[in-house]
């Protein structure tokens, strides 16, 4: 039962929920909105954020505008749905031809209990990360950036920019 859900079409009350179960604060993806940005214009974008999403687990494909947008359809797993999306990883490896690597993989646990925690990094062979993530030299956290946080970028401009005006 649980495995067929794994392939059944995804719903837009899935979608939804996971819009919605998302907080309010959490960082901006890629496209710079937030979780908040998205529920307020949902009942102007749910139709077409739906369609994309369907799109992508149909065809495997996802508009270039949205494709570095993660979105998480799976907000709160338990380990015996870490075996079925083991699984399902091997399947889709099997069949594509690609492979995870262990050594630049690592899972992030939100909030797991230690026990869980351990079983699923057994399970699946990787490392586990911590936040916080990069990008562009930033972390990604759910709060407001420090001015300290965006330091490092802000030395890589002036530096960069110092180059181009010496030329």
């Amino acid at each position: 039962m649980e495995a067929a859900s794994l392939i059944a079409p995804v719903q837009d009350e899935e979608i939804r929920t996971s819009v919605f179960g998302t907080l309010d604060e959490k960082a901006p993806g890629p496209d710079g909105y937030s979780a908040q940005s998205y529920k307020e214009a949902w009942p102007i974008i749910s139709h077409e954020l739906a369609a994309a999403v369907r799109e992508f687990f149909e065809k495997g494909r996802m508009l270039k505008q949205i494709n570095t947008t993660l979105l998480k359809l799976l907000p709160k797993a338990e380990v015996g749905f870490a075996g079925i999306f083991k699984k399902t990883l091997e399947v889709f490896s099997e069949l594509s031809g690609l492979k995870a690597n262990l050594d630049k993989s690592e899972i992030i646990f939100s909030v797991a209990a230690m026990e869980a925690k351990q079983t699923i990094l057994h399970m699946f062979g990787y490392q586990e990360g911590h936040p916080p993530i990069k990008y562009l030299g930033l972390p990604l956290v759910a709060s407001k950036l420090s001015k300290v946080d965006y330091q490092p970028l802000l030395s890589k401009y002036r530096a960069e920019d110092c180059q181009l005006g010496s030329n």
